[in-house]
């Protein structure tokens, strides 16, 4: 259940700009400056200043390595999928010893045709995500559009702000920055993630812990998760009874989705939804199926599907029969992903289905990093960019992935400046 705690990180930036972190007041005496922290990025991250955010957190990770896992959320934010993705393979993580699974009884299926039959009469779908990948995003907008077209109504995610605080979580139809519509949500495909379902007909929900259920200052972190977990289970089944015609499309975080059960050391958001609801979620599991940037960081799961099938040309699944358990958290099917391969410097699976298509931009060389950044025209001030990629201080051109339409450009240096690129039109 690798890296399942890292977004109670996220929880405070989403809790309503109420909890931005504190600053010293003009009073107080000088001190010794001190060192750069994650609050400090986060709120560079939450003010739109990106590029600056990843600039201060190259700082933060070289006086705390173990930073580098979080560090892989930010520049995934960034477009820079390689280094996101070299990133989160420098946490420590144990070894496993155990063997791999058997998966000689396994018959992999296509995934979004799979998942759609196997949701039929079923009013919660819960899939996860990790925080650094946009890959699992991506694969979730194609699930949302098939189950909407199942009868599916709402859309709820982890990261959307949740409480009596927060505005629409769409503006005109745009996720917004800052908060307002999530945290995560600052990555590109997340933001259309989350665009694009309230575009299909999705009513977009938060289920996070809300401020009125959070516990005092003080409480212990093994209480706080307990607690955490709890409230999001409670909120999606206040939803479900208020609306006995909901159908629930959940994106959660790593482990959050697994069918635990009462008196397990980690009773999590799957397993006490199940009990609160009587509802059995279909649940599916994104993390253990995706390779990583080399061989040797695969799971076990990835490597015994490959020694099995080898690598899928496209996502598939596999179930996880009680019979026969893949070694994996309690859920119902495995998404396996394909090898991730580079186009134009993206990755491949951007492209999604053709409905991003690629868009070349000429670059005047800075002396410096920047962030090439496209708007879809015509959306409020403070909407989430369509696409964004991480330049080198030299290059002359970089490819952003666009559906068709209109947008402005925009190029962040890395004091934060917005320099205009124009505008341009995807057919």
């Amino acid at each position: 259940m690798r890296g399942w705690l890292v977004p109670i990180v996220a929880v405070a930036a989403c809790a309503g700009s109420a909890q931005a972190q504190t600053t010293p007041t003009p009073s107080a005496p000088a001190q010794t400056t001190a060192a750069p922290s994650m609050n400090d990025v986060m709120k560079l991250a939450l003010d739109d200043k990106l590029m600056p955010a990843l600039v201060l957190f190259e700082q933060v990770m070289a006086a705390n390595p173990a930073a580098s896992g979080m560090g892989a959320q930010y520049w995934s934010f960034s477009g820079d999928i390689a280094t996101a993705d070299e990133l989160y393979a420098r946490r420590e993580v144990d070894t496993p010893s155990q063997p791999p699974p058997d998966l000689s009884q396994v018959r992999p299926e296509p995934a979004i045709e799979a998942i759609v039959r196997a949701a039929e009469g079923r009013r919660v779908v819960m899939i996860n995500e990790a925080h650094h990948a946009p890959r699992h995003r991506a694969f979730t907008y194609r699930l949302m559009l098939a189950l909407r077209e199942a009868g599916f109504t709402h859309f709820a995610a982890e990261t959307f702000c949740s409480g009596s605080h927060c505005g629409p979580l769409l503006e005109d139809g745009a996720p917004m920055g800052a908060g307002r519509t999530g945290f995560y949500t600052m990555e590109p495909v997340f933001g259309d993630l989350a665009r694009q379902a309230g575009a299909a007909g999705y009513t977009l929900v938060g289920y996070e812990i809300r401020p009125e259920q959070q516990p005092p200052p003080g409480t212990a972190r093994e209480k706080y998760i307990d607690l955490r977990e709890q409230a999001q289970a409670e909120n999606i089944k206040a939803l479900l009874d208020a609306d006995p015609n909901a159908r629930v499309l959940v994106h959660v975080g790593f482990g959050h989705l697994a069918e635990t059960v009462t008196g397990a050391p980690l009773h999590l958001f799957g397993g006490r939804l199940k009990e609160l609801t009587g509802e059995d979620p279909l649940t599916i599991d994104q993390i253990e199926g995706t390779p990583q940037h080399d061989s040797e960081h695969d799971t076990l799961l990835y490597k015994a599907f490959v020694a099995q099938f080898g690598s899928p040309a496209a996502p598939v699944v596999i179930a996880n029969d009680p019979e026969h358990p893949l070694d994996v958290y309690r859920v119902d099917l495995s998404v396996i992903h394909p090898v991730q391969h580079e186009v134009n410097g993206r990755p491949d699976w951007l492209a999604m289905d053709s409905y991003r298509k690629p868009h070349v931009v000429a670059l005047e060389p800075l002396g410096a990093r920047s962030l090439v950044r496209a708007f879809v025209a015509g959306e409020p001030e403070g909407a989430i960019a369509m696409d964004q990629m991480l330049v080198g201080s030299g290059v002359e051109a970089v490819t952003l992935m666009l559906p068709p339409g209109s947008y402005r450009l925009v190029r962040q240096t890395e004091a934060g400046e917005n320099l205009p690129l124009g505008a341009v039109s995807v057919d």
